[in-house]
């Protein structure tokens, strides 16, 4: 009997994999917007009616694909500062990190990406009578935020251990503060290189790699302790 459950849910967590990673693939190619139930079920071979014992809708679907790229995002950055001493060193390897998380899975790259500067992405959940999936939707979206938060935190926290280090100036600011603007240079620099690729390249000669290389390096530059804040 045992043996006959653990087979179920293996089927069904095999099944909800199945729908994620095909949403995951669609919404890559094409906006939240545009792909449909039908299309995600289709590209999965399973039945509408099927999903939808899985997940609420789209969006809810959608959002569980970016709390699995968080996640893969935080084990990428927890893997990138384990080799450095200092917290500067620690920080411009998440940097780098990130960046080639851009470069390496962009689904889930634009899945992070859509879910920042999407409006009404959340699942529509309201004037609906609360059940299982509902919750699961309210519990799906705090993944979300936690693991966006603890991405945050990691980066304050090697500002901090940089600032206790000697490695990054004292007069930094508010480490969280902090990490928040770098991670805005980091996505900027990766967003603009990208989509002005072809130009510089043939205006100015210099690759995506290169303009991402210069802003890392000045960011780094601000960062680090000169001597003078001692």
């Amino acid at each position: 009997m045992n043996y006959l459950k653990t087979r179920r849910n293996n089927e069904k967590d095999q099944r909800r994999q199945s729908i994620l990673d095909a949403a995951k693939d669609l919404f890559a190619a094409q906006s939240v917007d545009s792909t449909t139930i039908e299309q995600i079920a289709s590209a999965c071979h399973l039945s509408r009616s099927l999903i939808y014992t899985y997940f609420l809708d789209k969006n809810h679907i959608f959002l569980v694909v970016v709390s699995a790229a968080l996640e893969v995002m935080l084990e990428d950055f927890g893997r990138a500062i384990g080799a450095e001493k200092s917290g500067l060193d620690r920080i411009s390897a998440i940097g780098w990190a990130y960046v080639a998380f851009a470069h390496s899975r962009p689904e889930y790259y634009e899945a992070t990406l859509r879910f920042q500067f999407s409006k009404n992405i959340l699942p529509n959940t309201s004037g609906k009578e609360r059940n299982a999936l509902i919750e699961k939707v309210d519990a799906d979206l705090q993944i979300v935020m936690s693991r966006a938060d603890q991405i945050n935190r990691l980066m304050a926290a090697q500002i901090e251990m940089g600032i206790q280090d000697g490695s990054i100036r004292k007069n930094i600011g508010d480490p969280l503060q902090a990490a928040l603007s770098l991670w805005a240079i980091t996505g900027g620099l990766i967003q603009t290189s990208s989509a002005n690729a072809q130009m510089f390249s043939r205006a100015y000669g210099y690759s995506q790699n290169d303009i991402i290389a210069q802003g890392l390096a000045l960011a780094r530059e601000g960062l680090k302790n000169t001597g003078g804040d001692q």
